[in-house]
């Protein structure tokens, strides 16, 4: 999955839409937040029980087998917020406190049927990472940030669309950030665009040791591509860093450094 640098034609340019948002513009708007209703969580535990019932694995369950007819219209506005709209949303209500993980995943992945087609989250195929500190890995530097204590950084999954429910509050630290990709866009266009330019580039990302016999173990994209009037992000500092221990990959430049830390400080 190697991606050339892909710029607008006729220069960079400002994104305009909801996506591009700050977060003082949210503070006193909760029209992000959809607080489930307790009709809402029963139709929710009952498809959960009755996918139970019928012994049915994550990977059978899809919208069909875990119905919600009285959500339909929540879940298509929640897909026109994720894809046209500000980009994420935010689910509250469900008493996660008295499911088991079992039921918990079930619910997660239920709902997520309602919102997209998913994918493997590694190279063994797994449907759901849980966010949890795993002992054996701490030291292997090519291990997923999720299973080590460490703080994680601003980044985009390659997915469209990531989803994340917390079963159980952490003990320490735990928290979830969410900054628009779009404003960090504009506000660097504005500040600095020559930064900017640099993100527009490919750089090497680090697959972790994942990649298939016959493929490279890193893939080259940019943090921002342009296409058809839309802009995409994928930006994961630590896997273009982890890159660098390729021998063959070009070494990244101080004005890269900085274009990496001045998208950090915007997203701040």
């Amino acid at each position: 999955m190697d991606i050339k640098a892909c710029k607008p034609p006729g220069g960079l340019h400002p994104y305009s839409g909801e996506a591009a948002w700050l977060g003082k513009d949210l503070a006193d708007d909760e029209s992000w937040i959809k607080v489930f209703t307790l009709e809402e969580i029963k139709e929710i535990e009952s498809t959960m029980h009755t996918v139970q019932r019928a012994g049915l694995s994550i990977e059978q369950i899809g919208p069909d087998q875990f119905p919600l007819p009285s959500l339909e219209a929540t879940f298509r506005k929640i897909g026109e917020d994720l894809e046209g709209g500000r980009g994420f949303v935010l689910l509250r209500g469900l008493p996660l406190r008295r499911y088991t993980l079992e039921e918990a995943q079930l619910i997660y992945w239920g709902l997520g049927t309602h919102v997209g087609k998913a994918v493997s989250q590694n190279a063994d195929g797994e449907r759901i990472g849980h966010i949890r500190v795993v002992e054996e890995v701490l030291n292997d530097p090519h291990k997923r940030g999720y299973m080590k204590p460490n703080r994680g950084s601003y980044h985009t999954d390659t997915c469209d669309v990531v989803g994340l429910m917390c079963w159980r509050k952490a003990k320490q630290g735990g928290e979830s950030f969410v900054a628009s990709a779009m404003a960090a866009h504009n506000l660097m266009l504005e500040e600095r665009p020559d930064l900017l330019e640099e993100l527009y580039e490919p750089y090497c990302h680090d697959i972790k040791n994942e990649q298939q016999p016959d493929q490279a173990p890193y893939y080259k994209l940019p943090v921002f591509s342009w296409k058809a009037g839309l802009i995409s992000t994928r930006y994961s500092r630590s896997r273009i860093l982890s890159g660098q221990r390729f021998k063959e990959v070009p070494r990244l430049t101080e004005k890269q450094i900085a274009a990496f830390d001045y998208l950090t400080q915007v997203a701040e």
